[in-house]
């Protein structure tokens, strides 16, 4: 089993915060905010599961669900999206994620 966590999100401390839950339980987790390539990024850190913040200041991070679901090298990765916005989850039925946060 892959325990690897690869965490995208503007916010400094929620990555701060989730590399520290996650360091606690056994996981080994990557927190950084979108820059670029997702599919480089993924070849890169080689997680066992993906959290993408769904509001992105570069990006829409259903948009880049939906992007590594069609992939086929990476369409088994597990991506859970994350918002603190409800009405956000009214729009995720087109981007293949796995779970919602």
């Amino acid at each position: 089993m892959n325990k690897s966590i690869l965490i995208i999100d503007d916010d400094a401390d929620t990555r701060c915060t989730l590399e520290n839950i996650f360091a606690r339980y056994g996981f080994r987790a990557n927190a950084l905010p979108y820059t670029g390539n997702i599919i480089d990024i993924l070849c890169r850190y080689e997680p066992g599961l993906l959290m993408i913040e769904y509001l992105l200041q570069n990006g829409n991070g259903g948009e880049i669900c939906a992007q590594i679901k069609r992939q086929p090298s990476f369409s088994y990765l597990p991506v859970l999206l994350t918002s603190d916005r409800p009405r956000v989850l009214q729009s995720l039925g087109t981007y293949g994620c796995d779970e919602v946060i």
